[in-house]
């Protein structure tokens, strides 16, 4: 398994960069969010997840090590394959494909092109439980919660103190 590159970008692409690594170069598939980070001629570090078919070997990078785990699960799903796995990615980050998860929000996920409405559930089924929100999304999401429950309750006590 190749978990990681480290190189030079040689070439980048609408979909794939080119990371020279000692001399070989290695074409490795990425979502837009990843490749606009590259730039030709510098030295850049990508976790990747190698993918092992009868036919080919791809290469699939991204920014985060987070980002390639996500990815590595979300193709664990019957039917979800490495190309469909980033199509999800390059709609969502990791952080807003957890929170549809455990929210089951199946209309977030049929924004993926390719992505139907039993296809989403199956994703959500598949995945509750597997990905969970970062601390920094869950430490961002609860006091929005807290506030709302705030508002909740100062308008159930308008309504006491009116009646």
């Amino acid at each position: 398994m190749i978990s990681q590159l480290r190189g030079t970008v040689t070439t980048l692409n609408l979909n794939s960069v080119v990371l020279d690594v000692g001399g070989v170069g290695y074409l490795v598939n990425a979502v837009p969010r990843t490749l606009g980070e590259l730039t030709v001629g510098q030295e850049a570090t990508l976790p990747t997840s190698l993918v092992v078919r009868e036919d080919s070997m791809t290469l699939y990078g991204f920014t985060s090590a987070r980002d390639r785990d996500v990815f590595d699960i979300i193709t664990s799903v019957s039917g979800i394959g490495p190309k469909l796995g980033l199509a999800i990615l390059a709609v969502h980050s990791a952080e807003e494909l957890a929170a549809a998860v455990q929210n089951e929000d199946t209309k977030a996920l049929t924004r993926v092109s390719g992505v139907g409405p039993k296809s989403a559930s199956r994703i959500i089924l598949e995945l509750k439980g597997k990905l969970t929100l970062s601390a920094d999304a869950t430490a961002t999401a609860a006091p929005a919660a807290q506030t709302e429950a705030e508002a909740l309750a100062q308008a159930a006590e308008a309504q006491v103190v009116e009646g």
